[in-house]
């Protein structure tokens, strides 16, 4: 990977976000974590992360890789959000054009049913990405530790 790209880790609330901000910074170049802090409504973190991902686009950052690490909920207004926020980093990840990353943590501590609603919006974000250089990769219980 070269030198001087940026990686973006997004984790929501309650998640393990620091093994991820280290096997992205295993890159060289520096690496932004927005995580979701206790206090901090799911549509306020969205809005943030969102508003982040905008001034990365204005500043032409070279964002090569991004992790979205995802909290055990599965309720439609998490799934909306979550849509969102991947749809943004998906656009900030291929509008350069460089052979960018973006990785979809489906691996959930908690139920079935948030590893299921992440792997599935992670291959929608794949879908809609095909043939602009981006890669999704959708992670499953035990990828991180491989």
């Amino acid at each position: 990977m070269t030198r001087n790209m940026i990686s973006v880790v997004v984790a929501e609330r309650g998640t393990e976000w620091l093994a991820w901000a280290r096997r992205l910074r295993a890159n060289e170049g520096s690496t932004i974590v927005l995580a979701q802090p206790l206090h901090e409504d799911d549509e306020t973190f969205a809005k943030r992360v969102s508003d982040r991902i905008e001034k990365l686009e204005q500043q032409g950052a070279p964002v090569e890789q991004a992790a979205f690490i995802g909290a055990d909920r599965a309720d439609d207004t998490t799934r909306a959000l979550r849509s969102a926020v991947l749809r943004r980093l998906a656009a900030l990840l291929s509008a350069r054009g460089l052979a960018a990353r973006l990785y979809v943590d489906a691996a959930a501590r908690g139920g079935r049913a948030t590893q299921r609603l992440m792997r599935a919006l992670g291959w929608a974000i794949g879908d809609l990405a095909k043939g602009s250089g981006l890669k999704v990769l959708v992670l499953r219980p035990g990828d991180l530790d491989a």
